[in-house]
């Protein structure tokens, strides 16, 4: 991956240095410029760049428009094939493109950089030092693991990369009738808390539970995404027969 990045951070045009705002900026050396675009619900793909012209190609599990507060906007660089380009060869079509100024630090996890080295490690320092983790997050990502986060977005159920973890929108299982919906819905709750989870934010309309896997736990070798759904609805299920075998028994004694 970070070849790829580093074959589009070579054909894009950047935009001027943030020098050229430094009249609108309190402490101009500690903003960047940032052109972002995304996928509705994918990772976000941004370019940042300094005060000194120094320039990354980012790959982010969120939009920074999404997670830092922007100073103020700009106009994108005319010319993004390149980054367009390799956002479709990932993600397939790009919903939203921003540009604008923001304040270092940028607190948004970090898949793989491209670009200016030496910055990169002077932002790692700095979050290890602060004890945070964003463009540091990284340093856990092997291509495999990439991969594996990536193969997750394909799943039939939703599945959105956060800051805080991997979200899991769960559909209504065909096996579960409309009227129970409820109660089963409370059964999983107490189910999702048995596995030390909690519950995903802003769920789709049609999502019957919502699950927050942990980086730490989504990133070993031994955890699969797909098992770990499949033990719990099917644990999920059994509990719902159960549930529909005591129901009959009290009808049919009343």
């Amino acid at each position: 991956m970070k070849e790829l990045l580093n074959d589009a951070i070579e054909e894009i045009v950047f935009p001027p240095s943030v020098e050229i705002y430094a009249e609108k900026l309190d402490n101009p050396h500690l903003h960047v410029w940032v052109v972002s675009l995304r996928r509705m619900g994918y990772p976000s793909l941004f370019l940042m760049g300094d005060m000194r012209g120094r320039k990354m190609l980012n790959l982010s599990v969120e939009d920074p428009f999404d997670r830092c507060a922007c100073v103020f906007r700009i106009d994108p660089p005319s010319d993004l094939k390149a980054m367009v380009t390799l956002y479709k060869r990932l993600f397939e079509q790009v919903d939203v493109l921003q540009a604008g100024i923001f304040r270092l630090p940028l607190k948004v996890k970090v898949l793989v950089s491209s670009g200016d080295e030496s910055w990169l490690e002077k932002l790692i320092l700095q979050e290890k030092i602060r004890g945070e983790e964003y463009f540091s997050f990284q340093e856990k990502i092997s291509e495999p693991k990439l991969k594996k986060l990536f193969d997750s977005l394909k799943l039939d159920h939703k599945v959105i990369l956060k800051n805080e973890g991997v979200d899991v929108f769960l559909r209504r299982p065909t096996w579960l009738n409309e009227e129970f919906v409820p109660l089963m819905h409370e059964v999983g709750v107490l189910l999702r808390k048995r596995y030390g989870l909690i519950g995903a934010q802003n769920p789709p309309k049609d999502t019957f539970l919502s699950l927050r896997v942990s980086y730490e736990t989504f990133l070993r070798d031994e955890f699969s995404l797909v098992a770990f759904l499949d033990d719990f609805l099917e644990k999920l299920r059994r509990i719902y027969i159960i549930l529909l075998r005591c129901f009959e028994e009290v009808s049919s004694s009343a």
